[in-house]
């Protein structure tokens, strides 16, 4: 059986309208667009929802309704729809511990500008805020970033721990979309290191901050499993 024309257009507006009416739904936006574009999905989802009925409706009976598909028309619909095969088959991919390595945790963050915004911030301590921390005191001072302070983080395994060495917990910042995503990990000292623990397992840790060189990190920690977050990726809003 060939398809026609008219059955192929309407399958690509379709099949567009259904994922970005998917994104929305799924709360999978950030993936792919940032806060100030992210606008287009719900409105080309609807927009490519109208499309498709108006054109089905107009195209009843009309010449393309009984042509069949052609091999250029159909690689150019194919083409079409490829970038929708790929966000769907995207949709349980997260990044994790071999692209925080790769993105050398906080390259391309600048802490030094970010200070002032993290220092007028909410109560929340999150790693960014810890970073941060590390980096200038003020943001220590305006947060109550002080050692003996309990502090509890979810994130993933950057690195296990063993031979004396921390655990690494991370989790990925964006300001835009997972292309410029940065990991920000904390060092967590367990008080019963686990030496199951593998890298990108989800954990949450409590503990209490200590100053350890240049860097606080988590003391005295315990640490449960997790599932990942449904939003595994946190925003810099600072």
């Amino acid at each position: 059986m060939t398809l026609s024309v008219r059955t192929g257009r309407l399958l690509a507006l379709s099949a567009w309208a259904a994922c970005l009416a998917w994104l929305q739904v799924s709360g999978q936006v950030a993936r792919y667009l940032g806060p100030r574009t992210a606008w287009v999905v719900p409105v080309g989802a609807l927009g490519l929802t109208l499309a498709a009925v108006l054109y089905a409706r107009e195209t009843v009976g009309s010449p393309v309704a009984g042509r069949g598909l052609g091999r250029r028309e159909g690689a150019g619909l194919a083409a079409v729809l490829a970038p929708a095969l790929v966000v769907l088959c995207m949709a349980d991919a997260t990044l994790g511990s071999l692209a925080a390595s790769n993105k050398l945790s906080s390259r391309g963050v600048d802490f030094s500008s970010l200070a002032g915004s993290l220092s007028h911030g909410g109560s929340d301590v999150d790693f960014l805020v810890i970073r941060g921390a590390d980096e200038d005191p003020a943001v220590a001072r305006a947060r109550d970033i002080t050692p003996g302070r309990p502090v509890s983080l979810t994130g993933f395994v950057l690195a296990a721990p063993g031979h004396g060495a921390p655990l690494r917990l991370a989790r990925f910042y964006i300001t835009c979309c997972i292309a410029d995503s940065v990991a920000i990990d904390v060092p967590v000292y367990l008080v019963h290191p686990d030496p199951g623990l593998r890298k990108d397992q989800w954990l949450t840790v409590s503990g209490v901050l200590a100053r350890r060189g240049r860097r606080f990190v988590l003391e005295a920690a315990t640490a449960r499993h997790v599932r990942q977050p449904r939003k595994p990726y946190l925003l810099f809003r600072v």
